[in-house]
């Protein structure tokens, strides 16, 4: 995953809803090769029918702090 395409999702978790489309692209994008990093985790729990809010939560969390 590149950095702009970590970026964009860390925008999307930081409230940024605009960039929901292009944040769940990049997500089916790499799903099968990056399903470890803190960007997928918290793009997994977006796409889940049945999502683990505190899990997501902590996810955004992680992915507003390390925001540039």
């Amino acid at each position: 995953m590149t950095e702009e395409e970590k970026k964009i999702i860390r925008d999307f978790a930081a409230g940024e809803v605009m960039l929901r489309e292009k944040a769940v692209s990049i997500f089916y994008k790499y799903l099968r090769e990056q399903l470890h990093s803190t960007e997928m985790l918290f793009m997994s729990e977006i796409e889940s029918p049945v999502p683990d809010l505190a899990l997501r939560s902590q996810f955004r969390a992680q992915l507003v702090r390390n925001r540039t």
